[in-house]
């Protein structure tokens, strides 16, 4: 969905070096099958004034020969003047649909009408450029606009929304005026989540001297202070209701029962995305559990640990795990 924040003007902040300002160079314009019909229109009615010397003919010529001006005008400046920035997506799963934000900067007194978003899978030598996606919005006056361009991630890894064409034919239809944006923030695609196999079993890793907020259950030392990531079922949930800061339970013991998955344990399949779809469902479903797990991957190895961070960590360990492409 659409949003909007309705501001006062300020300055754009340096930090944001994606910005694509829609300024009159890179907005083109061009009349459509209906403006050219219109225009053919008004020719063959002046040739008829001429011919007949009709002045009713000559003064409905003019009159629609001058909307037409005008309507390019409006055309051209229902981009122009727009700020396009990229904003990063939020990670999704293969053969899910991503969300591409885009945040729309229109800091002027005009409401822009009918803007269409379209994201085109490039033209080659034997075929020609096809629509995958559209959105189409309306920008309020003196405000910030985020909209989401979907697309479906057909791939794992690190995919990129591409070339957006931002084009108009507000207000008549008889021109289109558009422009290019390209979307550099790149959409973090993980395996898709499947397998029939069960969750290894964790082992007892021993060491006398590990303590943490899941290592072992025998002694209870203390508290400390809440890491994002860390468990939910480590907190102390008294402290929190006593109006305290968030701590974490800390325990020390023999040792602790971890989790390491690495693809030999996905089974002996020769395709090695059925093997990552495995281990991605072991992740999602150890988190689930509450388990310590970690991932080795070869050139990549996560120790054992849990949490919303741990487990983004190791899923983008998958996303990027060999060439996804192949």
């Amino acid at each position: 969905m659409a949003e909007s924040i309705v501001l006062e003007r300020f300055p754009v902040s340096r930090r944001t070096t994606s910005s694509h300002a829609l300024t009159r160079r890179r907005v083109y314009i061009l009349p459509t099958r209906y403006g050219l019909l219109f225009g053919i229109m008004i020719v063959v009615m002046l040739i008829g004034g001429i011919n007949y010397n009709n002045s009713m003919a000559y003064v409905l010529t003019f009159i629609l020969s001058s909307m037409v001006m005008i309507g390019i005008l409006h055309t051209y400046r229902n981009l122009a003047g727009l700020v396009l920035t990229a904003v990063q997506p939020e990670p999704v799963f293969r053969e899910q649909t991503a969300a591409f934000p885009i945040l729309i900067d229109n800091r002027n007194n005009e409401q822009r009408h009918a803007i269409e978003f379209q994201i085109r899978r490039r033209r080659s030598r034997f075929r020609p450029a096809e629509l995958i996606a559209s959105r189409n919005i309306d920008i309020p006056a003196n405000a910030l606009h985020t909209v989401s361009v979907p697309r479906r991630m057909q791939r794992r890894g690190r995919i990129t929304c591409g070339q957006v064409a931002v084009c108009s034919t507000f207000p008549l239809g008889l021109f289109r005026a558009w422009a290019h944006f390209e979307h550099d923030r790149p959409c973090v695609v993980y395996p898709k989540p499947a397998g029939m196999r069960h969750l290894p079993e964790p082992v007892l890793v021993d060491h006398h001297d590990l303590t943490g907020p899941r290592s072992g259950t025998d002694d209870f030392v203390g508290f400390r202070a809440y890491r994002p990531g860390d468990a939910s079922n480590s907190i102390s949930w008294k402290h929190f209701a006593r109006e305290r800061d968030l701590q974490v339970k800390r325990f020390h013991g023999q040792g602790s029962m971890k989790l390491i998955l690495d693809l030999d344990q996905a089974g002996n399949s020769s395709s090695i995305e059925h093997r990552l779809s495995q281990l991605c469902q072991w992740l999602l479903s150890a988190e689930q559990k509450g388990l310590m797990y970690g991932l080795d991957l070869g050139a990549v190895k996560l120790p054992a640990d849990n949490g919303r961070q741990h487990l983004h960590r190791c899923l983008e360990a998958l996303a990027d795990y060999g060439d996804p492409r192949s």
